[in-house]
């Protein structure tokens, strides 16, 4: 179904590879904001355990069914505590919802404040889907291709459903933005850390970077080539390709090798005195915390693009990327999953303290994506690939259409849930590009916007839970009033049409 045009949405660092900064010619862009607004992305690499980072209340049907499953990696009662978000479960039959609290890993605590204040919800069982997907129809309808692969569901996450365009989903929607002299700045508004693969776009370029810690240098490091026979031709050709700007190559991939890294390099040394002019003395002790360097230099980017520092940046959006790797938990999961949890929470607590001081929680949403989620029986100490997963969205609570309310249904899972294959596979039952259209639409785009970059979008209707006559129960999560002027310029008002819309402009 078109998303309606009625449909209201509460609308540094080493650069560790070569990037380009020359714009290139864009077409029909057709957006010119007035405001500031940011997206940050924090992409769980290899797939985070979604159903042991959010998990149904002790008690209900759904913690049973969850306990039995799990087998080995479950968790129990005193390893998890209330978010204070509300989920809703299902019924076997699909015609009976019912609201409870949703809980979260113990390891997330550092987050707790975020979700009390009602800053921060959760996205339930999402990912990459062509058209609605269950156990009942899940042998005959189309299904995104190599499914459990990390690459091909990287993709998707990357570009969309829409995988054959070769640029990424946030770049397509930048693409469509005319931002505030963007023509003449030196740096893009979007940066990947370090992988750009979704912000690719046909005007704005990405840079790609890698925060710098207290311990970290720039270049070839010397203990990277012990034992290496070829070590010392390598510094030397680094150090050529990189030293010797007026040296002409007549081989075409040399000379541009040297032309990228001369370029990545000059960029390096900006982005590196912008990151330290912005960043705060204060903050010394999280030197080698990698996550939290991503942060601070996001934040110092933030602030730097606030004040135009040198011309290069004061632009009216700006996307961040940041990769977080370590989720393949195969094996060693109890052990494995808690430390990476630990991380990431203090990594995002650090950042959404700073986005407070700075007073950026409005202009800011930021969310994570993974891969996949993970199967649901264990294999021994760890889980294998699976397919929908739970996402953590955070920015201020203004900015939720259903503030302290999860977007999505709790998955049917059991021996035959209707939401879970034979293989203990969770299917999705919101889309990832539902979710990146939302985000896109609360950035600015319209629906003829993002049905282009989201061609897919027509599949979904607003059935909660495919094949039941049931769309949306009001007694279990009110939809908040719409308002609209109708073509006799009359202001009208109904309810809210999409419920996996969970933002506001």
């Amino acid at each position: 179904m078109k998303i309606s045009r009625r449909a209201f949405i509460k609308t540094s660092s080493a650069v560790a590879v070569a990037s380009a900064f020359s714009r290139v010619a864009q077409a029909n862009a057709s957006i010119t904001p007035d405001d500031y607004k940011a997206l940050v992305v924090v992409f769980l690499n290899g797939g985070n355990d979604a159903f042991n980072t959010v998990l149904p209340a002790p008690g209900t049907a759904e913690w049973k069914a969850y306990r039995k499953v799990r087998g080995t990696v479950a968790l129990g009662r005193k390893e998890i505590f209330n978010s204070q978000c509300k989920g809703i479960y299902p019924s076997s039959s699909g015609s009976v919802l019912s609201l409870d609290d949703l809980y979260l890993n113990k390891h997330l605590v550092a987050l707790k404040p975020y979700f009390k204040k009602g800053d921060a919800s959760i996205i339930l069982n999402s990912g990459p889907l062509i058209q609605p997907t269950d156990r009942n129809n899940y042998d005959y309808v189309a299904k995104p291709k190599q499914l459990h692969s990390h690459n091909s569901q990287r993709k998707y996450w990357y570009h969309g459903m829409d995988v054959v365009n070769k640029n990424g989903w946030i770049g397509r929607i930048l693409d469509n933005f005319d931002l505030e002299g963007s023509s003449a700045r030196a740096l893009s508004p979007s940066f990947g850390i370090p992988s750009i693969n979704a912000l690719r776009g046909d005007r704005y370029n990405p840079i790609a970077y890698k925060a710098s810690t207290k311990s970290s240098e720039v270049g070839v490091k010397q203990n990277q080539l012990e034992g290496y026979k070829g070590a010392d031709r390598l510094k030397e050709s680094y150090e050529e390709h990189l030293n010797k700007r007026k040296r002409h190559y007549s081989n075409l991939y040399s000379r541009t090798v040297s032309e990228s890294m001369r370029d990545s390099e000059f960029n390096n040394a900006r982005l590196k005195e912008l990151t330290g002019d912005y960043s705060d003395p204060d903050d010394l002790e999280y030197d080698d915390s990698d996550m939290i360097a991503n942060f601070e230099s996001v934040i110092a980017l933030m602030k730097a693009n606030r004040e135009n520092a040198k011309g290069d940046l004061g632009y009216e959006r700006q996307v961040f990327f940041i990769n977080m790797g370590g989720f393949d938990t195969h094996g060693n999961m109890k052990e494995r999953h808690p430390e990476l949890l630990t991380t990431l929470a203090e990594g995002l607590d650090y950042f959404l303290k700073k986005l407070e001081d700075e007073n950026l929680m409005k202009n800011v949403v930021t969310t994570t994506m993974s891969d996949f989620g993970r199967r649901l029986s264990p294999n021994d100490n760890g889980t294998d690939h699976g397919w929908g997963g739970h996402q953590l969205v955070f920015t201020h609570r203004d900015n939720f259409m259903y503030p302290n309310t999860a977007v999505g249904v709790w998955p049917e899972v059991g021996k035959k849930g209707r939401n879970v294959t034979d293989t203990q596979r969770v299917i999705p039952t919101v889309c990832s590009d539902q979710v990146n259209a939302t985000v896109s639409r609360w950035l600015g785009c319209n629906e003829e916007q993002l049905n282009t970059v989201f061609p897919e979008l027509k599949n979904f209707d607003d059935v909660m839970i495919e094949g039941s006559e049931f769309t949306f129960d009001e007694l279990v999560v009110p939809r908040p009033e719409v308002a609209y002027t109708d073509d006799g310029g009359e202001t009208m008002t109904e309810p809210h049409p999409l419920y996996w819309d969970f933002l506001k402009s």
